[in-house]
């Protein structure tokens, strides 16, 4: 199984002749139809060979009676659009996209062999551990897409692919980005990607309160999306079931039940069960910050339960994999003779890791760190700010910013560090911007080595041709905040 659609039906199903009709087609002499995988309310999903290169791809192509429909176009170029903006390990990537000789089109994407997390959940409730793990990477997806001022509105598990590893784990394919709303400052064309307030779109039981109501959305929407797919895995049920008007109800006026009740594990951490109540609050306001915070909390969550054999917190990259990830990914021909020396490196590489983590956070107090910090200031907190402002690997900048932030406000962190470590823990535009805001507003001269460093950024590197300003949207309030903190 492959792509599917959000109102996909199975293949066995009477398939209208039309449909059949376009199996051994060749699509706009280029792509080959091979079989037919899924039909939806408005279109069909097959299975294709690229003629030329003789890549097997996923092609969705338009129902012929939706071939006039402009608003069933719209949504082919919204996803086309959305979706190729993003290039990450997990979202669906799109292709290619096209316009065939009946006035419909098809849209071109990677082929992903799995299965739909739908399909996982009409076998009943997973771990919690297992359902954190495909939580975290729908959240890194939502990063991704976030960045680009995509939100996809339709976030729920028809449009979550897992896709099974060699060890046992899921990678996680986010899709379906049809009715995606794109920013103003991300989109292309006058008006792509946005829909009028007071239009309501997306699947009732996943929709946020705001998004019900036809009101306004912004990223916070795909949180509440996510926090209802983390709640099913767990509870093995469905959160919310029934009429449109019924579950807006239930939303605005029933608390969230407990997840511990709910499946019957007392077992689940109390972080957990507080990151999914903040994340189904009918306030998007009082949702987590961002997509990004919301994978740092699910990873933390798991690190700090994590037993042996428990999946990687983090999707699988080369620059996230685990050691343990690693040694576990060593070809089997190397037998008990590799065992020896993947300790040997796991633990020589754990103790390097340690070391120069140590160094850094407690030994590190060379002339450029010497920010002048309040004496009553604990020395957990003053190495995270020396960190947070002047250390050049990211990573470890993170990690202080993440430390930080774990304060509440009004204890010991000076808030121009926590607006440095807010923009450092932040992406995307908006989030981006409000903490540079926010800084330029304190006007604390201490927090500018970090505005300094974000303005050195290169203005090239972005985009398909490396030639756009990866942080162009920043500039001008970078600009503001250097004036007002070098005054």
């Amino acid at each position: 199984m492959s792509v599917p659609e959000s109102t996909e039906k199975p293949v066995e199903e009477n398939a209208p002749s039309a449909i059949d009709a376009r199996l051994g087609a060749v699509i706009d002499g280029r792509y080959r139809i091979t079989s037919l995988l899924a039909t939806g309310g408005m279109g069909a999903i097959y299975e294709a060979e690229h003629i030329a290169l003789g890549k097997t791809v996923a092609l969705k192509v338009i129902l012929p009676e939706y071939a006039g429909n402009g608003e069933v176009r719209a949504r082919f170029e919204r996803e086309a659009m959305a979706s190729s903006k993003l290039h990450h390990p997990n979202v669906v990537s799109s292709l290619d996209f096209g316009s065939l000789e009946d006035g419909s089109a098809y849209l071109v994407m990677e082929r992903v062999p799995g299965h739909a997390l739908s399909e996982m959940l009409a076998h009943g409730a997973v771990s919690y551990r297992r359902a954190i793990h495909i939580a975290t990477q729908i959240a890194d997806a939502l990063v991704a897409a976030h960045a680009e001022g995509i939100v996809h509105r339709d976030l729920k598990p028809d449009n979550v692919m897992l896709v099974p590893r060699e060890d046992g784990t899921d990678l996680v394919k986010v899709l379906d980005f049809g009715i995606a709303r794109v920013s103003d400052e991300h989109k292309s064309t006058p008006g792509a990607g946005l829909t009028q307030v007071g239009t309501i779109v997306g699947t009732p039981g996943y929709m946020s309160p705001e998004q019900a109501l036809g009101e306004r959305v912004d990223f916070r929407t795909d949180l509440y999306a996510l926090g209802v797919i983390l709640w099913e895995m767990i509870a093995g049920k469905s959160l919310f079931d029934g009429e449109l008007s019924e579950i807006l109800t239930r939303q605005l006026g029933d608390d969230v039940p407990s997840l511990r009740e709910a499946s019957d594990d007392s077992s689940i951490p109390a972080a957990l069960e507080d990151l999914v109540r903040s994340l189904l609050s009918s306030k998007a306001a009082e949702r987590p910050e961002s997509a990004l915070a919301v994978r740092d909390a699910l990873t933390q969550i798991q690190l700090s339960g994590a037993r042996p054999g428990d999946p990687t917190p983090l999707p699988f990259t080369l620059s996230r994999m685990s050691l343990e990830d690693a040694a576990s990914r060593m070809p089997a021909s190397f037998g008990a003779l590799a065992r020896p020396w993947v300790m040997l490196v796991t633990i020589a590489l754990a103790i390097l890791a340690g070391g120069i983590f140590v160094g850094i956070w407690l030994a590190d107090h060379s002339p450029r760190r010497n920010v002048p910090i309040d004496v009553d200031i604990p020395a957990e907190i003053v190495e995270a700010i020396e960190v947070v402002l002047h250390e050049e690997d990211r990573a470890l900048r993170k990690e202080a910013a993440l430390l930080l932030l774990r304060h509440e406000p009004g204890t010991e962190v000076p808030p121009f560090a926590r607006a440095v470590a807010r923009l450092e823990n932040s992406q995307g535009c908006k989030p981006m911007t409000a903490a540079i805001v926010e800084i330029a507003r304190l006007g604390d001269p201490r927090a500018l080595p970090a505005i300094e460093r974000l303005d050195a950024t290169p203005a090239n590197g972005c985009g398909p041709k490396r030639d756009k300003d990866c942080i162009g949207c920043l500039r001008e309030p970078i600009a503001e905040a250097l004036t007002r903190l070098r005054n």
